[in-house]
C-alpha cells in the first residue's frame, strides 16, 4: 500500500503509524518467509527477525495505536487549518491575527480527544491486550500534549503578540481587546444564548463554534501569572478600546 492511499494526512508520523498498523499482518508474513529462507547469520535474516520481533511486541502494537488515533483525532485537523488557511491574505499560512484563538481551540481538544470516535481504535487495543499500565501511559501521553501545547502557544497570548488578535472575527477580536483592556467579557446581542447564558458564533475561518466566554475565561486564566498589559504598546490598546467599546471592526478597510 502506497502511504498516498492513506486515510492520515500528510503528517510524517501519522502516517508511519498508519502504514504500520495497516499492514501489520502483511510486514509479519514477509518477515516470517524472509526469515525461513535466510540462514539465522545472515542480514537479511537478522534485520527480519528484529522487525518482527518489534512488530509482535504488545507495547509497540499500542503505542502506535495511540499515535495514529491522536493524529486522526487532534493533529491533523490544526495542522491542516495552519496549512491552508489564508484569511485577509492571499498567501495560505500567515495566521498570526488568529493563532491565540487557535491556541484556545487545541487547548479545548487536548482536553477531550479521548472522548472521540477516533479514539475507539486505541481504547479496543488496550482492552485486549494482557498488561494493564496502559490507562496510566495514556495519562502521561494527554499531560504531555498538553504541556507541549502550551510551551508553544502561550507566548501568543502576551502583550506583545496578543494584539495581533485584534485582526480576528469580529466577537474574538472584542473578546482579545478585552483581554487587553482587563476588561470582562463584554456582552455581544447578536451572539448572546440566552439558555446557555454564554456568547457563541460559528467561526467561518476555524469552521467550528466558539465560546467566546470560554474564550476570554481561557486567555484570562492562562495569564494570571504573566506580566501584565502595560507592555501593549499605546497603539495596540487604542484599537482595542475602539473594538470594546464602540465595536469598530479593525480589519475593516472603512
Amino acid at each position: 500500500m502506497q502511504l498516498s492511499e492513506l486515510d492520515v494526512n500528510q503528517q510524517t508520523f501519522g502516517k508511519a503509524s498508519s502504514y504500520m498498523l495497516k499492514c501489520c499482518l502483511t510486514l509479519c508474513h514477509a518477515c516470517q518467509v524472509i526469515i525461513n529462507l535466510h540462514k539465522s547469520s545472515s542480514t537479511p535474516n537478522i534485520v527480519a527477525s528484529v522487525l518482527f520481533l518489534l512488530m509482535s511486541d504488545q507495547e509497540n502494537f499500542l503505542d502506535l495505536t495511540l499515535i495514529l488515533c491522536f493524529h486522526k483525532q487532534h493533529l491533523n485537523g490544526h495542522m491542516d487549518w495552519f496549512q491552508d488557511c489564508n484569511d485577509l491574505v492571499t498567501s495560505r499560512g500567515f495566521n498570526a491575527h488568529h493563532i491565540a484563538i487557535r491556541y484556545h481551540l487545541m487547548d479545548q481538544d487536548v482536553k477531550t480527544f479521548m472522548w472521540g470516535r477516533s479514539m475507539l481504535d486505541c481504547d479496543e487495543a488496550i482492552a485486549l491486550c494482557t498488561k494493564s499500565n496502559h490507562r496510566d501511559k495514556l495519562d502521561v501521553f494527554m499531560g504531555a500534549a498538553h504541556e507541549s501545547l502550551h510551551k508553544h502557544f502561550k507566548h501568543w497570548l502576551l502583550p506583545s503578540l496578543l494584539p495581533a488578535a485584534l485582526l480576528s472575527e469580529a466577537p474574538t477580536a472584542k473578546a482579545a481587546s478585552a483581554i487587553i483592556l482587563q476588561e470582562e467579557m463584554p456582552s455581544i446581542p447578536a451572539f448572546y444564548d440566552p439558555w446557555g447564558k454564554e456568547h457563541c458564533f460559528h467561526s467561518d475561518v476555524h469552521k467550528i463554534r466558539i465560546n467566546l466566554n470560554a474564550m476570554h475565561k481561557f486567555f484570562r486564566e492562562s495569564l494570571k501569572d504573566e506580566v501584565g498589559n502595560d507592555e501593549c504598546v499605546p497603539l495596540a490598546k487604542h484599537a482595542a478600546r475602539l473594538a470594546f467599546a464602540q465595536d469598530i471592526h479593525i480589519r475593516s478597510p472603512d
